[in-house]
């Protein structure tokens, strides 16, 4: 959502679809993961994942467990759709998933994959995983 809001889609309904559902998938901290800590490790097709979150007629709630601690990593990417949007850019969730990015700099992530301190200082362009430019540059 990133690139495609700095491309001039900030206005298109499919932007605030999926800020919508962003909001609707944040874990009860206020942050963001990548996936879900409750659905990790369970024995489901790509298929039957995707539609946990995307079929509307599917309980996520019983399937996704918000009450796990927000990834860094998950919640700096989400930001940074945030960051970029002339409505969401100030909201309430930018603000407290800024601070949460912000206390995590250079500590372990709650996310298992990307818990190494190092992964603050690997570096890429265009932006993919939370670093420090990434989080540095949605936060500012």
């Amino acid at each position: 959502m990133y690139l495609l809001i700095k491309a001039g889609y900030d206005d298109d309904p499919r932007i605030e679809k999926g800020f919508k559902w962003l909001l609707k998938m944040r874990q009860n901290d206020g942050g963001g993961v990548i996936g879900s800590p409750g659905v990790i490790g369970a024995k489901l097709s790509r298929n039957e994942l995707n539609d946990l979150s995307s079929n509307i007629n599917m309980e996520t709630m019983k399937d996704f467990d918000k009450s796990k601690p927000f990834s860094a990593a998950g919640t700096g990417m989400v930001l940074r759709a945030f960051s970029v949007h002339c409505k969401y850019y100030k909201s309430e969730y930018a603000l407290k998933a800024a601070e949460l990015l912000k206390f995590k700099f250079f500590r372990k992530d709650n996310w298992k994959s990307y818990q190494h301190p190092d992964n603050w200082v690997r570096f890429q362009f265009p932006f993919w995983w939370t670093n420090l430019v990434s989080a540095l540059d949605s936060i500012s």
